[in-house]
């Protein structure tokens, strides 16, 4: 009996023992599958991630940099500021403490987007606005900027090269305007710039001040 009993033993121990040696291989096997997903297969998987983010290309978002701009004239304190992209006359009138007394509001186009290097003039009342060759831009009631850096660029008899110097064009966008000029013809006015692929209505205030159709 004792030795019926004494084997019994032995055979629940060992299975057992098989049980807890079969379980331990599943979880191990589990484990093993599960780091395998997570890591890559190969150098060439590896190489493929996120290790090597590919560039933005031309077009897609991208935070724009500050601008800088000099107020002039009938201000509380002229000088130089820095503002974020797509300020307007306003906010660099109100960077430099708002008009003076002799201010002329009516001659400003406070809605005006602004570039980067523009120098924004505030007339006294009575004065009467002009381009000076040390002015980069006068800003009227008109909404017109007149340039003295240098002539305006022919969209319409440009190379790629002069297309490069405006500002936020580069080869894709200059390619892309002189093909667009070859399939429908000379551009009438310059607003018909925005019918290229790439420019919309906020590229066009970046550079329509430096481009002319003739």
């Amino acid at each position: 009996m004792q030795q019926f009993i004494k084997s019994y033993w032995i055979h629940v121990i060992a299975g057992l023992a098989s049980v807890l040696t079969l379980t331990l291989a599943i979880v191990l096997l589990f484990v093993s599958f599960s780091q395998q997903d997570d890591h890559p297969n190969s150098l060439d998987e590896w190489l493929q991630g996120d290790e090597l983010a590919e560039e933005p290309e031309e077009g897609e978002n991208t935070v724009a940099p500050n601008i800088m701009v000099d107020v002039k004239g009938s201000v509380m304190s002229p000088g130089i500021y820095e503002l974020a992209p797509q300020s307007r006359v306003v906010d660099a009138i109100h960077a430099a403490g708002g008009l003076s007394e002799e201010g002329d509001a009516n001659q400003l186009n406070f809605a005006m987007i602004l570039q980067d290097e523009m120098q924004i003039y505030a007339p006294a009342v009575g004065e009467e606005l002009s381009a000076t060759p040390t002015q980069s831009v006068v800003t009227a009631s008109n909404g017109q900027e007149n340039q003295a850096d240098g002539p305006l660029v022919n969209i319409n008899t440009a190379l790629e090269t002069e297309l490069e110097t405006l500002n936020g064009v580069g080869p894709s966008k200059s390619a892309s305007i002189i093909a667009y000029r070859e399939e429908h013809g000379p551009f009438a006015t310059i607003e018909d710039l925005m019918n290229v692929s790439g420019i919309g209505e906020k590229s066009f205030e970046k550079l329509k001040s430096e481009i002319t159709v003739q």
